[in-house]
C-alpha cells in the first residue's frame, strides 16, 4: 500500500500500439513520456485473450478464461442434432452467422455445432455488449479490481471505434471516480485488418499520439493522475498454415479426437491413441512453429494442472498465422467489412495482415505501462500482466485482495 495514494486515476489501455513504432515520427509525445516518465516494460502470455489477466491481477489458470475448454462429458445428441451434423459443415456455419446477427444466440457462429458442442467456450466479449461494466465487475472465476473498488468508484469503458476520440474526452474526468479505465481498442482492430503502409502507420499513429496528449491534458486540469498501457504489439503476417488440411489429411475418424484453431495457435485432444500418436508426429513436422504440451506453457505463467483447455498446442513463430481458423467465415468478413470502415479490407482480403498471441518472448509481444507523473518511480523496469492491476489499486492506496496474484510495481516518490 503507497503511503501517500492518488486522489484518482484514469488508465487509458491501448491495445495494438506498438512499442517498436512509439517513436518521434510515429508517435512523438508518448515517445517523449515514455523517456521522461516512470515506464515498465510488459511481458505478456501466450493468447489473444490478455484483457482478464490484466484486470484481476491473476493467471489464466485462476480466471479460466482461456478460450475452449473440453467438455467433460460427450452429451448425447438430439435427432435434429443428428440431422445437422449430417449437413455439410458450410451450410451449418452459414445458417449460424444469420442466426447470430439476428439474436447474437450463439457465440463464434464460425464453428460448426458438432465441434462446438465438445467445448465450454470461455471468453471475453466486448463487441455489441451495453453491460460492459457489469462484465468487467468478475471476469471468469475472479473478480476484477473493479469489484474490489466497488461500482461506485470505478468505471470500465470498451470502444474499437476510432472515431469516438472526441466523445471519450468528452466524458473523460467528468464524474467522481477513483479509477476510471478506457480500453481504446481501434488501434489493436486496424493493425489486424488495415495498416499496411508507413503512411498509414504515421497517420493514425500520429491520431492515437495526439488523442493520448489531450487526454492527458484534461486528466492533468483535474488533478487525475494518468496510465498509459499497451499489452501488445502487432507481427506482420508473411506466411500461412491450413491445420485443417493436414488434419484431413490423416484419415483420422472425427471422433478420435477434438481440436480448436485460432490464427495464433491451435489445440487438441485425444481421444485414442492412435490420434494422439498421429497428430504428436503431425505438429511434430508442421514448419514455422513450436509444438508444446500444457506443462510447457507453465514456464510462461499459464499452469494448468491438467489437459482440460488442450494436451498439445501448436503456436507459430511471428509473421506465420494459422488459416483458415475456427474464426474464419465469408459471411463474417463480409458483415464486419461492410459495417466498419477499420475492417473494411477483409471484404476483400480474407486473412489478418498483422498478429498477435505468440510466445512472450517475442518482440510483438512486449508491453509497456508508464505513469504520466514524475512522482512515482518504477521498482523494475520489467513486469508481467498480473501485476497491472495490484500496481493500479496500491496508486490508489487500496490493498490488493489476496486472490491477486501480481505484485506493485510503482511507488510514490
Amino acid at each position: 500500500m503507497v503511503t501517500t495514494p492518488s486522489q484518482r486515476l484514469f488508465l487509458c489501455y491501448v491495445p495494438g500500439l506498438d512499442r517498436r513504432r512509439v517513436d518521434r515520427e510515429h508517435a512523438p509525445w508518448i515517445a517523449n513520456q515514455l523517456a521522461a516518465c516512470p515506464t515498465a516494460r510488459l511481458s505478456s502470455v501466450p493468447s489473444v485473450e490478455l484483457c482478464s489477466t490484466i484486470m484481476t491481477g491473476a493467471w489464466p489458470h485462476e480466471h479460466g478464461i482461456w478460450q475452449a475448454a473440453l467438455c467433460n462429458q460427450r452429451p448425447s445428441r438430439s435427432l435434429r442434432q443428428r440431422f445437422t451434423d449430417c449437413l455439410p459443415d458450410l451450410v451449418t456455419t452459414t445458417g449460424q452467422c444469420f442466426i447470430h446477427q439476428l439474436t447474437h444466440s450463439c457465440d463464434i457462429p464460425t464453428l460448426p455445432p458438432r465441434r462446438r458442442r465438445e467445448f465450454e467456450l470461455r471468453r471475453l466479449k466486448f463487441r455489441g455488449r451495453a453491460d460492459t461494466a457489469d462484465l468487467m465487475a468478475a471476469l471468469g472465476d475472479h473478480e476484477s479490481l473493479f469489484r474490489t473498488l466497488g461500482s461506485e468508484r470505478a468505471t470500465y469503458q470498451f470502444t474499437d471505434r476510432l472515431r469516438d476520440r472526441d466523445s471519450v474526452l468528452a466524458t473523460a474526468c467528468s464524474g467522481s471516480q477513483r479509477l476510471e479505465v478506457v480500453q481504446f481498442h481501434a488501434l489493436d482492430m486496424m493493425g489486424h485488418w488495415y495498416l499496411k503502409t508507413d503512411d498509414e502507420y504515421r497517420h493514425f499513429y500520429g491520431l492515437i499520439d495526439d488523442f493520448v496528449r489531450r487526454l492527458y491534458e484534461k486528466c492533468s486540469a483535474n488533478g487525475v493522475t494518468m496510465v498509459l498501457l499497451s499489452d501488445h504489439g502487432q507481427e506482420r503476417v508473411t506466411n500461412t498454415i491450413d491445420v485443417r488440411r493436414c488434419l484431413r489429411e490423416l484419415d483420422l475418424p472425427p471422433d478420435e479426437y477434438s481440436y480448436f484453431v485460432q490464427a495464433v495457435s491451435a489445440r487438441f485432444w485425444f481421444h485414442t491413441d492412435r490420434a494422439r500418436q498421429a497428430i504428436h508426429d503431425l505438429v511434430a513436422g508442421l514448419p514455422n512453429g513450436s509444438g508444446l504440451t500444457y506443462r510447457d506453457f507453465y514456464e510462461y505463467g499459464v499452469r494448468f494442472p491438467d489437459a482440460e483447455y488442450g494436451e498439445l498446442y501448436f503456436v507459430p513463430e511471428p509473421g506465420t498465422i494459422l488459416f483458415p481458423d475456427d474464426f474464419y467465415h465469408p459471411l463474417v468478413n463480409l458483415f464486419f467489412g461492410m459495417k466498419n470502415w477499420q475492417e473494411r479490407p477483409r471484404i476483400r482480403n480474407r486473412m489478418h495482415i498483422s498478429s498477435h498471441g505468440y510466445l512472450p518472448q517475442n518482440d510483438c509481444e512486449k508491453g509497456f505501462m508508464v505513469v504520466l507523473n514524475d512522482r512515482y518511480s518504477v521498482t523494475a523496469p520489467g513486469m508481467h500482466l498480473i501485476d497491472v492491476a495490484p500496481s493500479l489499486l496500491a496508486m490508489l492506496g487500496v490493498e490488493q485482495p489476496a486472490a491477486m496474484t501480481g505484485a506493485n510495481r510503482f511507488h510514490r516518490a
